[in-house]
Order: C-alpha cells, then structure tokens, then sequence
C-alpha cells in the first residue's frame, strides 16, 4: 500500500533534492575550473613535453606542436586525467 506524503515530507524531500543538484552543479564546475591547456614548443610556455607534464594537474589538455623534435626529452607521467595530443602535425618524440 502507498501511504500520501504529508505536505512537511513533501517540502524536505524537495529541499533534499535541490541541495544535492546544487551539490553535484558546484563539483563539476570546480573540476573543469582548474583544467588548463598547456602549449609545447618553440615560442610556447613550455620548450618540452615533459615540462609540460611536470606542471600539469588531473584534467589538464598538453598541446605539442608537431613538426619538431624533442631529442632526449624523457620523464615519466604520474598525473591521472591528462589529454596529451599533438597539433599542426605529429611531434617527434626522439
């Protein structure tokens, strides 16, 4: 049998509702708030990809600029959540 909610339950089970909605609203907004594109290259804020990696945090997108080469340019990744690709052609990882 299905007992009618009284009007009081009905109001904190609303309440309930929005406040999680506004909970789940504000932790994806902060999530994608912090993630920032890093640029690799020549005349870019990073000269190498693993710069770019040793300053990235989760979420972050790493940009390397293709059509150069980055001779012995190795380091390992740690951060989870990273977009690496490259643009204006594929990069040399040498």
């Amino acid at each position: 049998m299905i007992y009618p909610l009284s009007q009081s339950s009905h109001l904190r089970m609303q309440r309930s509702l929005i406040t999680l909605a506004v909970i789940a609203t504000v932790t994806v907004l902060a999530s994608t708030a912090t993630a920032a594109t890093r640029s690799v290259g020549p005349g870019k804020p990073y000269s190498t990809p693993c710069r770019a990696i040793n300053a990235a945090v989760s979420g972050d997108l790493i940009e390397i600029d293709g059509g150069n080469t980055y001779a012995g340019d190795t380091c390992s990744i740690s951060t989870s959540n990273l977009t690496i690709r490259g643009i204006n052609g594929r990069p040399k990882i040498d």
